[in-house]
């Protein structure tokens, strides 16, 4: 699987599992960042002509909320998602809703949190997901996953899997 292929965001979505039990910061204090809203449309990988265009909408949900509706292959994988303060800047954490077949089912315990990291740059929105293999995805509470990412902040492999998206 290509790296275009893997969203991490918002990811993300319905081309990997959720990464994490427990949200790296369940407070969602900080402002929308409005640049965020609109319909994103990923850009093709040159390597693989193949490839399915993925898109998201991202939508206000509330003065610090977003909606994020991620469609991939023509499934539909939906998230509530935040902006965080951790550590060295602001991220985007990610909850797993449901998808177009619906809610999750089963086990409340289940790893349906992500955590992104995006950067804006001339109408690019690049988007990488927390990598499990610097911080583990078995860390089952908040303290330890942000125990697990402070400590290494100055990793570059810290996020990984990235996706370009332009807005349609």
């Amino acid at each position: 699987m290509n790296t275009f292929k893997i969203f991490g965001l918002f990811l993300l979505l319905t081309l990997v599992a959720c990464q994490y039990m427990a949200p790296l910061s369940a407070e969602h204090n900080v402002s929308i960042d409005n640049a965020l809203l609109g319909h994103w449309l990923m850009l093709p990988d040159e390597t693989d002509p193949n490839a399915s265009l993925d898109s998201m909408t991202v939508l206000q949900f509330s003065d610090t909320e977003y909606l994020v509706n991620y469609t991939s292959e023509g499934s539909v994988t939906v998230f509530r998602a935040y902006l965080i303060e951790v550590g060295k800047g602001t991220l985007l954490q990610l909850e797993f809703l449901g998808t177009d077949e619906g809610p999750p089912q089963g086990n409340t315990d289940e790893h349906r949190f992500m955590v992104a990291q995006y950067v804006l740059h001339q109408g690019e929105l690049e988007v990488k997901t927390l990598n499990t293999d610097v911080v583990s995805r078995d860390l089952k509470d908040s303290q330890s996953l942000v125990q697990a990412y402070l400590a290494n902040l100055d990793n570059p492999e810290l996020f990984n899997n990235p996706g370009v998206f332009i807005k349609q």
